[in-house]
């Protein structure tokens, strides 16, 4: 995990927010090839998995820096 994804898992952590990370495929030992629309799929798809594992009813956020803050966005929209 980058030093920067600690601070923020930290951040999260610190306020009882349980925080799930990830690389899109392509990166770093994911397989696969990046693209913005197999990045943004990536992202649908961790979403959904978090939105199964805590319910329907509770609130997600999603928190990207860079490349993630487009995923972040995505899953906003």
């Amino acid at each position: 995990m980058y030093a920067y994804s600690q601070f923020w898992v930290s951040f999260y952590h610190e306020r009882n927010v349980n925080v799930i990370t990830f690389n899109y495929r392509g990166v770093s030992q994911s397989e696969g090839t990046p693209s913005m629309a197999a990045i943004k799929s990536d992202a649908v798809t961790v979403a959904l998995f978090a939105r199964i594992q805590v319910g329907k009813e509770a609130k997600l956020a999603a928190h990207g820096i860079s490349l993630g803050g487009a995923c972040a966005s995505h899953l906003a929209k």
